[in-house]
């Protein structure tokens, strides 16, 4: 009797290839031959048994690569979704600041620039001390000023004028402009007695005298080169207000003394007066330094 694995073609039984004998008979082939002993047989169930354990754990094995490569590319894509979002919430970010910026520069374009003084002068700037005199304040601002205050008093257009002013005072100048920007300024005014020298035929100085002087400067530095013109014979004097200090000179002079000088406002103050030791016939020049 045929044995049912027999096939059609020819089929060497002998053969070792495993996958050989498995694809005959999954091919529908059967042994041809009545003589295969049931060694051979076995032997060939035992290589079909291999080969089909092999394939199944080549099976597991891809089966767990493709696992793997899945998980890795599922943590890939989520990374990358996540780096989108991140780059998506950064644009969005930045959107929104660009908007903000080109709010602020529409408001400082309708806005105008901020209000700056440019300029604010007192005149006069000195005056003689026991005087009252009337000081124009004039300024200059970059832009329309909404409102001016001098010294907490609202005044308005390019000047103003502060009357019967008579000692040393500062301005204060505030301008504010329609968007409630400020800007301040100072401007002063000092008052001040005269630096008095000449020459006299005096030999004690009086306030008189003083008065009688050639050359009167209205200053606080006492330090000065002076040039005096004693004419046929006269002595050299220099004063100033004793409270700035003391001088030295570089030539002959007496030690100082003191006098109560009235200017021509009328304002009394202490003089320290200096003297040249001797009488003098033609112009000279002196170097008067402060002493400190």
């Amino acid at each position: 009797m045929r044995n049912w694995f027999s096939h059609d073609c020819s089929y060497d039984c002998s053969c070792n290839d495993a996958t050989a004998i498995l694809g005959t008979i999954i091919n529908g082939r059967k042994y041809e031959s009545d003589s295969v002993t049931t060694e051979q047989y076995a032997e060939d169930m035992k290589k079909v048994a291999s080969a089909l354990d092999s394939m199944a754990k080549s099976q597991t094995e891809t089966d767990a690569n493709l696992k793997i490569l899945a998980e890795k590319h599922a943590s890939d894509i989520s990374q990358i979704f996540k780096e989108i979002t991140a780059l998506h919430n950064t644009i969005s970010d930045i959107s929104k600041n660009i908007s903000a910026i080109d709010e602020r520069v529409k408001k400082l374009e309708s806005a105008g620039p901020e209000i700056k003084i440019t300029s604010f002068k007192a005149s006069p700037v000195v005056a003689l001390a026991g005087s009252e005199i009337d000081v124009k304040l004039t300024w200059a601002f970059n832009t329309q000023a909404t409102s001016i205050t001098v010294n907490g008093t609202a005044v308005s257009g390019t000047s103003y004028t502060a009357n019967r002013v008579n000692s040393s005072r500062t301005f204060t100048l505030i301008a504010t402009d329609k968007n409630g920007n400020t800007d301040t300024a100072t401007a002063k005014i000092d008052f001040m007695n005269n630096i008095v020298y000449g020459s006299s035929s005096d030999t004690a100085p009086s306030s008189d005298m003083l008065a009688g002087l050639a050359t009167k400067v209205l200053s606080e530095e006492i330090s000065r080169t002076i040039s005096v013109d004693t004419g046929a014979g006269a002595y050299i004097y220099y004063a100033y207000p004793k409270r700035l200090g003391k001088v030295k000179f570089y030539g002959g002079f007496e030690d100082p003394v003191t006098v109560l000088y009235t200017n021509a406002q009328g304002f009394a103050e202490e003089y320290t007066v200096y003297r040249s030791s001797n009488i003098l016939t033609e112009e000279i020049e002196v170097q008067v330094t402060k002493e400190v």
